[in-house]
């Protein structure tokens, strides 16, 4: 009896497992190959710390106010580096609470280190400002404005 059923499952299991096989054929291209491999990069956990995105929210604004020296301008810019870009002039009344007291200080105080500063926004934003500032005749400085730019957290992370 043990012997008969044996036969009947056995032929029954090995017709099944050629489809198994024949179905799981891998039909994926390669592109749709590296597709995959890269978004399993990025869904992988990283651990980086606040020094680091702050040291690279810097970087990466003060390349960007590199660009915006060169040929200023900031909406094909933004785009391109999906981000967002501000141009805000003191007293021009376009600026956010935040970009205006930003805005004070540097006007207060023009001496002394670098001028950018990083600012946390909220949980998934970080903003960049950095002043433009003109020397006059008489040897004093004068803010004509900043570039203030938004940087998404998760680009950021992502791109270390």
């Amino acid at each position: 009896m043990y012997f008969k059923i044996h036969r009947i499952i056995s032929p029954a299991c090995f017709v099944l497992f050629i489809a198994f096989l024949f179905s799981c054929g891998g039909g994926l291209t390669d592109e749709q190959r590296k597709k995959i491999k890269e978004e399993m990069e990025t869904s992988q956990i990283k651990k980086v710390s606040e020094a680091q995105i702050t040291e690279a929210v810097l970087a990466q604004g003060r390349e960007l106010v590199a660009l915006l020296g060169k040929k200023r301008n900031a909406d094909s810019l933004a785009s391109a580096e999906k981000v967002v870009i501000h141009w805000l002039e003191p007293g021009a009344g376009n600026a956010t609470e935040m970009e205006e007291q930003l805005i004070e200080a540097y006007l207060m105080n023009l001496t002394g280190g670098t001028l950018d500063n990083v600012q946390k926004i909220g949980t998934d934003s970080l903003m960049y400002t950095v002043p433009v500032v003109e020397k006059q005749a008489d040897s004093s400085d004068v803010v004509k404005g900043i570039w203030s730019i938004y940087f998404s957290r998760k680009q950021i992370v992502l791109a270390l």
